[in-house]
């Protein structure tokens, strides 16, 4: 059987490795709570960009329009300065 003094040893590094894992185990979780606030701030922070991309879409697609429109007419005048004689 163990002497006295091997017992007390023993348990003061069970004691040792008791706090080094409790204060490991603080640290990883005081990192994820701030991890999981960034996150948190980085969705709200983020939460517009689809409707942003969305948008630009949208005013991609009127713009082309308008240019198509714009085209038209420049060719329509163009035919009419033609037609008359202008240029």
């Amino acid at each position: 059987m163990a002497d006295e003094k091997t017992i007390e040893d023993f348990t003061k590094q069970l004691d040792s490795f008791k706090k080094g894992f409790e204060a490991i185990t603080s640290n990883l979780e005081s990192q994820l709570n701030e991890v999981r606030t960034q996150v948190e701030k980085l969705a709200k922070n983020t939460s517009f960009m689809p409707k942003i991309m969305k948008s630009n879409k949208e005013i991609k697609k009127e713009g082309k329009k308008i240019e198509m429109i714009v085209d038209s007419l420049i060719s329509r005048l163009d035919s009419i300065c033609e037609d008359k004689g202008i240029m």
